[in-house]
Order: C-alpha cells, then structure tokens, then sequence
C-alpha cells in the first residue's frame, strides 16, 4: 500500500479502489487501512505518515530486518489514540500467564470502564490475531504462510492453564531486535507523550497509569531493561543521560536540546532525529 501510493501521498478513501489497485479483497483492504493506522502509518484522513516512508521507501522496503518488527511493534502498542487489542496486551495485562476468554474479559472491561461498548464478538476478532501474531510458533512449524509476524520477537509462549490452551508472557534479559535506536526512540517517545524531560527508570519499565512503558511494551526482564539503558547511556548517548537515585532505581534525562522536544511533545522532531528527515 505505501509503495503504491507513496509517490501521492495518499491511500485513496474508496475501499473499492485500494481493493482493485491492490489486488485484494474489500474487507483485507478495509483491515489494512486500520492496522495502518494503528501503526501510525497512515493517518486518518489517509495520508502516508513520514513514519511510513521512512520505513517502507528508505530503511527497509521488504521488511527484511528484526529491528523494523521492532518498530513496528513499539508505533502499534504506543499508539492510545488509536487503541487497539495490542495496546492494552502490552500496557495493561500484567499478568504473566492468561487465557484467550482472561484477555478478553479484561479488555471488555477496560473499554466499558472507557464508555465504550462492543460485543464478545467483536473483541474476540480483536484478540486472536494480536496474542496469535506474537505467539513463538512450534519447532516443528514450517508453514510458508504462517501469519505470526512478531513472533520473531518472542513475545508469547503457548501453555496450559487447568488443561485448557493458554498464553505466557515472556520476559527475557536479552531483545536483539530491539537496537539501540529503538530503545532510544521508545524512551525519548514516551517521555514526550508525557510532557517531560526526566522519567524515573521503574517508571519507564512498567507503570498501571495509561502510558506506554517500553520496558512492558519490548518484555524485557526487569534487570535487562535497566542493563539496556545503562548500555546506552555508557554508549556516549547525547540524547539521554542516567543518574543514580535512592535505592534500586536510577533517572532518566533527556538532554542535548531533547529535554525541550520532551517537554513540548515535538514526536516529529525526535522521529526526524532518530531516522532522519523525509525528502519529498
């Protein structure tokens, strides 16, 4: 879709157009214009994000590197303004072992708590494909077509819960896909959704409030998450500086003129930074 109509700029808002021009059906072109948007690559009124050209026309056109799945994830499960069944997996349901009907009773509830209403139906149609994306596929699968795309970023594992199917969070010490720069890029993110320069570090790992914390969001173990900044801040960081604090925790500072961008929430200032300006 954004190597058809990036030269435009534009996604067409006929469904029956993305479908012909595309070569797909009618609900898969209505479902990608959503998860687009979820993934904030496209906006509402069907324009191509900047985000979205740098991904698909510059860093990665073929999806070919684990650091894009990365990213991908991270726009997808940040994005409350447009919440999806990702979002609240991720932000919200910190428990680490739970079944399909847990997770969308939760999500139910949260939405209800929200004014919003819909049926089991729906949410059910909602979950499946989010928890089956990100669930790690046996060994011995090897289906050409399988749909699970950020199962390379080991989120989930299948279990048992009293002999019925069930999900588990992973959290590992080590992310590979999750570089430097993404790492940098969720914590200068979700500093400037908050409107702050400074975040305290456990703050960042993982928070109840209804705020992204790329500690939760990437499944990191508690040790790895504050090794993965401590890394990045003996890297020569000059966006982030770490300090320690009372106890086990340590703050987080954004610097270098980033502590403006944070506090004025300028996210395309920071997009622009972390991968570069989009030439039109």
């Amino acid at each position: 879709m954004i190597d058809c109509y990036g030269k435009e700029g534009q996604v067409p808002s006929n469904l029956e157009t993305v479908a012909c021009q595309l070569g797909i059906g009618k609900n898969m072109a209505k479902a990608l214009k959503a998860w687009a948007r979820t993934a904030m690559l496209l906006h509402h009124d069907g324009r191509i994000s900047d985000m979205a050209k740098r991904i698909f026309l510059t860093m990665d056109p073929y999806l070919e590197r684990g650091e894009t799945v990365a990213l991908l994830h991270w726009l997808i499960t940040s994005n409350f303004r447009n919440f999806s069944a990702a979002a609240w997996v991720f932000n919200y349901l910190h428990v680490d072992i739970f079944s399909l009907q847990n997770a969308i009773s939760g999500f139910k509830d949260f939405l209800c708590s929200n004014n919003a209403f819909y049926a089991d139906g729906t949410l059910r149609g909602d979950m499946e494909p989010v928890l089956r994306m990100h669930l790690v596929p046996p060994e011995s699968h090897a289906d050409d077509h399988d749909d699970r795309f950020f199962s390379q970023l080991r989120m989930l594992t299948a279990t048992r819960i009293e002999g019925h199917s069930a999900y588990k969070r992973t959290w590992h010490h080590e992310r590979p896909h999750v570089s430097d720069k993404i790492l940098l890029y969720s914590l200068l993110g979700t500093l400037a959704s908050r409107g702050t320069a400074s975040s305290a570090l456990s703050d960042l790992y993982i928070t109840p409030a209804a705020q992204a914390s790329p500690g939760s969001i990437f499944g990191f173990s508690k040790d790895g998450f504050f090794a993965a900044v401590e890394r990045l801040d003996k890297s020569g960081c000059k966006e982030l500086s770490l300090s320690t604090m009372p106890g086990e925790d340590a703050m987080v500072t954004a610097k270098s003129g980033f502590d403006s961008l944070c506090t004025s929430s300028d996210t395309k200032a920071i997009d622009a930074h972390i991968f570069g300006r989009v030439l039109e």
